[in-house]
């Protein structure tokens, strides 16, 4: 696909342009001169009240033939600008606040010529393969289901696309047959006036992000990506990590990441690099535009330029996530849900990476809905590990995990294939990719020597010794359960293994022995918990899983003070001095879930788990905690 065909699938799900032939795009003459007077002020549009900004808006939806306002979002937003603020704060958004996103939306189609006439190439990352999975470009475009892609814009660019929702310029035509979420903000707008406050203390977040950029407009960009664990026949299944099967999980050997669990902060205020976690809907945004006022709505109106997303990312599927960086923070908040309320101004004072945004990674992942029992089932403990996989994985160093462990052309890595030619002793033993196993035993010489890449990498090259080298068959029944085992230099067993669906071999070890992939750890909680019915006990289990196979080098746990999570650091210590890893807490969850379906067992995940004498331990912290409340 051509990066005009790929720009050409945004278009119709944005505000009517008129498009020319040469890439260049005008507003329809007839919608110039209403967005000129309001760009010139109050005094030349007359707009100083709700109710004339809402005329204005109206006349301009029926000047392109949109759906005009409803008489709820008139009366809602009406109700915000004429009563709930003050007097200089009104006078502020109707003298220069106004006029500036009427500006922006002036500037859009010359922000969107710029946009598509960038060097893309600038942008993508130096993999090859990821380079291929991100189809070579960064433009606005529809990232449609299971089309890994990323789209990068300006955060100028970013504030018109949001001035255009609050005007609610997008047609709604085709939307929900892409299954893109609503991006217009009347039915906003309509919630405000009803008797829950928190519509209307994020309608103050939202005003805020645009009296902030009407005094200065960031300069910085901000990256939208889908990510996708392909099926294992796909046809990015070559160059990408296949969506894991439960032998995956249960084969792993990769250690367990620290996992520390706070009672106190929130995700984002995580000051170690962290990436972020949305508690997602399917439908990015979840009910923001509507009134949901849970995790995911509350990080939307913090951070207003996740909500761009919404335009143009469709409902994400069972082995997807989206991951969106940059995104700047303007509001401080307090309370959650019917007590949330905007708490002031926040400066972002992160730094910007080299493509200009702000080292902020939020990864939105959607747990399933009210699972009930069904979450203990194997399929479904099944689809919330990929899915917080699919989240937590580094995609642009995919082939294999080692973008940043390859040595040379010579000495391939060994989650190679096959061998090329018998290897001599002493020799390096050469693999070729991408190649069907055509051999079920090759004896070979074999040893293990590591190598230092860099200062945080290591890898594992092996050397012709004596030793019988066991190569599973291509798409045989036991491929994914075969193991061939390498003894190392220190003369502990190594196990290669395969990816689901492919014949590439990789380390079981590997996450372990490259000191972990990523210096970005994870900064999460209770997943799915809330609204959607999940068991934290489990879900904080699977999502450490995730993480620690992900190469992630911590999990930061945050309990938003449920003191039911007490437990969780007790048990994750325990699991920790045990030495498990991925595999054995894995093999554990998959035996108490068959337990607890077939109602053999009765007691929660963490008291099956833990020793008695560990329990005993916990429930006095409790106790002591419990009695300290009680003396408050």
């Amino acid at each position: 696909m051509d990066d005009s065909s790929m720009s050409d699938s945004i278009l119709p799900f944005l505000p009517p342009l008129e498009n020319f032939p040469a890439g260049s795009f005008r507003w329809p003459p007839q919608l110039v001169y209403p967005l000129t007077l309001l760009s010139r002020g109050a005094q030349f549009s007359r707009v100083d009240c709700g109710e004339r900004l809402c005329h204005h808006i109206i006349d301009m939806q029926q000047q392109i033939g949109l759906t005009s306002l409803s008489s709820g979002a008139v009366k809602g937003l009406c109700f915000f600008l004429d009563q709930l603020m003050t007097r200089a704060d009104a006078q502020e958004f109707y003298e220069s606040v106004l006029p500036a996103m009427a500006n922006l939306v002036l500037r859009l189609p010359l922000l969107l010529e710029s946009h598509m006439k960038q060097t893309e190439r600038s942008f993508c990352q130096e993999n090859c393969n990821y380079d291929k999975l991100m189809n070579n470009s960064v433009n606005l475009r529809v990232l449609y289901s299971q089309q890994a892609g990323l789209v990068v814009l300006d955060q100028e660019f970013v504030a018109a696309l949001l001035a255009c929702s609050f005007f609610c310029l997008y047609p709604l035509r085709g939307r929900r047959k892409a299954h893109l979420p609503y991006i217009n903000f009347d039915q906003f707008f309509g919630g405000i006036n009803g008797k829950g406050k928190s519509q209307q203390q994020k309608m103050a977040c939202i005003m805020h992000y645009f009296c902030r950029i009407s005094r200065k407009i960031p300069e910085g960009k901000v990256s939208y990506e889908r990510k996708v664990l392909p099926q294992p026949n796909s046809h990015f299944s070559s160059f990408a990590i296949c969506e894991p099967d439960h032998s995956f999980w249960s084969g792993s050997d990769a250690l367990l990441c620290p996992f520390m669990v706070f009672e106190k902060g929130t995700i984002e205020d995580e000051r170690s690099e962290a990436l972020e976690v949305d508690f997602a809907n399917k439908f990015l945004g979840g009910g923001f535009l509507f009134h949901g006022c849970v995790q995911e709505e509350i990080r939307f109106c913090i951070n207003p330029e996740l909500i761009v997303g919404m335009l143009f990312l469709p409902a994400m599927a069972k082995n997807e996530a989206i991951e969106i960086v940059g995104a700047e923070r303007f509001s401080c908040y307090k309370g959650y849900g019917s007590s949330f309320t905007f708490a002031g101004d926040y400066v972002d004072t992160r730094h910007k990476d080299s493509w200009g945004r702000i080292l902020r990674t939020i990864i939105a992942i959607d747990a399933s809905k009210q699972p009930g029992q069904y979450q203990f089932h194997h399929s479904q403990m099944l689809r919330e590990t990929n899915k917080a996989f699919c989240g937590f994985l580094d995609h642009s160093k995919c082939q294999g995990y080692f973008q940043d462990m390859d040595l040379s052309a010579q000495t391939r890595c060994i989650y190679g294939t096959k061998v090329a030619e018998p290897a001599k002793s002493g020799q390096l033993f050469q693999f070729q990719e991408n190649m069907d196993i055509e051999t079920v035993h090759r004896k070979e010489l074999f040893t293990s020597k590591q190598v230092n890449v860099t200062e945080n990498s290591r890898k594992y090259v092996i050397l012709a010794r004596d030793y019988e080298l066991l190569l599973p068959l291509k798409g045989t029944e036991n491929q994914r359960n075969r193991r061939s085992m390498i003894t190392s230099s220190s003369g502990q067993s190594n196990a290669m293994r395969t990816f689901p669906g492919q014949g590439r071999f990789m380390h079981r070890g590997m996450v372990h022995n490259i000191s972990r992939i990523s210096k970005f750890g994870i900064a999460t909680g209770n997943w799915g918990c809330g609204a959607f019915g999940g068991d934290f006990e489990l879900k904080s289990l699977l999502q450490w899983i995730a993480a620690s196979q992900a190469g992630r080098p911590f999990v930061h746990y945050y309990t938003f003070g449920d003191h039911r999570t007490q437990k969780l650091q007790h048990l994750t210590e325990w699991i920790l001095k045990q030495g498990w890893n991925v595999g054995d807490c894995w093999d554990l969850l998959m035996e108490y879930g068959e337990k607890r379906v077939n109602k053999r067992v009765n007691k929660g995940l963490f008291d099956w788990i833990l020793p008695q004498s560990i329990q005993d331990e916990s429930s006095s912290c409790l106790e002591n905690l419990g009695n300290r409340v009680t003396c408050c």
